[in-house]
């Protein structure tokens, strides 16, 4: 069932303590009866208002499956010195038992904006892991909100890839656990793919592809061309990126043989080899909350995201 709000708490201009304190009374104070079952610390960080709220509906139904304490940080380093704060205590019913968990919506502005570690990590549950959803430029090292927090990008990017953003996701790698939302959305294709070319008879096609053109969302095409150049050995000017808001499409030139991996009726990518071989799997129309719940299970950094990232950097855009 969708969520419900249990109780609510607001304030403007208040401070830190407060909002800790009033936290901690929710959480305590109601006499319902609800199984408080938290397994995750979320930190949704962003600068837009619009792109706050994109945050709240995505983050809506994670407590159901991630129940835990979700902040989402509203960040104004150039505004006045202040913290607005909301507190709501969430419930979701389940067949055999309520489940609750707090949603804290916090404006911050001025210094503590640029030093969101000190507001964020009093409100953090202790013992608990922690996952920063970083929904636009991709932080530095000193931009990071949490120490050792899974960090999570993606979702709301404002600019598409380049030489610096690559670099600056990829050092991001080496530093922490990352997931990226894009390339999250792109594992149907990479997965369609992998299986067409699972039997020795289609492996033997694997040592001709000279080229490949993949289209669509800029992320995603940067990505997966950085994929396809990592594990099939590709020239980087022998991949053509084309940026578009529509369907994702791969296509493998090997001599006169064509590969082709696109959506497909009912949510799934299909994979080609001509006319010879098709295999489709699932996962082609998840949305935001749907891979950010992906994320979360994440265990830590994918080996082939890195090896992409450092091949996308070298693909000519």
């Amino acid at each position: 069932m969708a969520p419900g709000v249990v109780c609510r708490w607001s304030a403007e201009n208040v401070d830190l303590g407060e909002v800790i304190a009033q936290a901690e009374r929710m959480r305590s104070g109601e006499s319902r009866t609800a199984t408080r079952a938290a397994v995750v610390n979320l930190v949704v960080v962003t600068a837009e208002p619009e792109t706050a709220q994109r945050a709240r509906s995505a983050v809506g139904g994670l407590g159901a499956h991630h129940p835990g304490r979700i902040i989402i940080v509203l960040a104004d380093p150039d505004g006045p010195d202040r913290i607005d704060a909301t507190i709501e205590l969430q419930e979701t019913d389940l067949p055999e038992r309520h489940l609750w968990w707090e949603v804290i919506d916090l404006r911050v502005g001025g210094g503590a904006a640029r030093h969101l570690s000190s507001v964020v990590e009093p409100l953090l549950v202790h013992d608990l892991p922690v996952a920063a959803w970083h929904m636009g430029e991709i932080p530095s090292a000193s931009g990071l909100v949490a120490t050792g927090a899974h960090v999570i990008l993606g979702g709301d990017r404002p600019s598409d890839p380049d030489q610096s953003s690559l670099e600056a996701t990829a050092a991001l790698t080496r530093l922490r656990h990352v997931t990226d939302l894009e390339w999250l959305a792109t594992e149907p294709w990479r997965r369609a793919l992998a299986l067409l070319f699972d039997p020795p008879s289609a492996r033997r096609i694997l040592p001709r592809i000279a080229g490949a053109r993949v289209a669509g969302p800029p992320w995603r095409a940067c990505l997966l061309g950085g994929w396809l150049t990592d594990r099939l050995g590709l020239a980087p000017g022998s991949v053509q990126l084309e940026a578009v808001s529509s369907e994702t499409i791969v296509e493998l030139a090997a001599d006169d043989v064509l590969v082709r991996a696109a959506s497909a009726p009912l949510g799934r990518v299909e994979a080609r080899i001509d006319d010879e071989r098709a295999v489709t799997v699932g996962g082609a129309e998840r949305g935001t909350a749907a891979l950010l719940a992906a994320a979360l299970g994440r265990g830590g950094t994918d080996p082939a995201f890195v090896g992409a990232l450092g091949a996308a950097a070298r693909v000519e855009r």
